[in-house]
C-alpha cells in the first residue's frame, strides 16, 4: 500500500506486527523522521536554481514576496 511508505506508518506498523513498546515506535519513527528530511535537504541542495531564504529573518515574508514575484517576472 503507498500508505505504509509514509513515514510514521511503517514503523506502526511493524509496532503492532512485533508488539514493541510505544516507546521503541515512537524512537525509530523520529529516527525515519530525520533520515526523510535528510534526504530532502541533500535534494533541495542539489538544485542549481534554489533560492535560499532565511526564514528566522525579520524581512521574511517580504523576501518570500519579492522573490516569488521576480521569478514570475513582476515587480514587487
Amino acid at each position: 500500500l503507498p500508505s505504509m511508505r509514509c513515514v510514521g506508518y511503517r514503523q506502526a506498523w511493524e509496532a503492532l506486527d512485533t508488539g514493541a513498546p510505544p516507546v521503541q515506535w515512537r524512537d525509530r519513527s523520529i529516527i525515519a523522521t530525520r533520515q526523510l528530511a535528510k534526504r530532502q535537504l541533500t535534494w533541495l541542495r542539489s538544485m542549481p536554481a534554489r533560492h535560499v531564504i532565511a526564514c528566522d529573518d525579520a524581512q521574511v515574508f517580504e523576501q518570500v514576496l519579492a522573490t516569488g514575484m521576480g521569478l514570475a517576472g513582476q515587480k514587487p
